[in-house]
């Protein structure tokens, strides 16, 4: 079973390691994928992103469309069983 974990964002580099280490270290038998949604961030958030190597991370978006389309944004792109919302708003 597949779940997947869908974080918005703006602007948050100064939260967004512990959020993403906190799913990183999600100790379960199924398959867990973390779809990082960009608001249109505008600080290094996205370079502190892809200077670290995750694994099950895919990150989309980049215009600023407000917390609401950009949850609907991942809620499109998500292939789990599950969905689960873990917002940096």
């Amino acid at each position: 079973m597949k779940i997947s974990i869908i974080t918005t964002f703006y602007n948050s580099s100064e939260y967004i390691s512990e959020c993403i280490n906190s799913v990183q270290n999600i100790h379960s038998e199924h398959d867990v994928e973390h779809i990082l949604v960009n608001d249109g961030s505008t600080d290094n958030t996205l370079d502190i992103i892809t200077t670290l190597k995750y694994k099950n991370v895919r990150v989309i978006g980049k215009n600023h469309i407000g917390r609401g389309p950009a949850l609907n944004l991942g809620l499109e792109n998500a292939t789990g069983y599950y969905i689960c919302i873990l917002d940096l708003y």
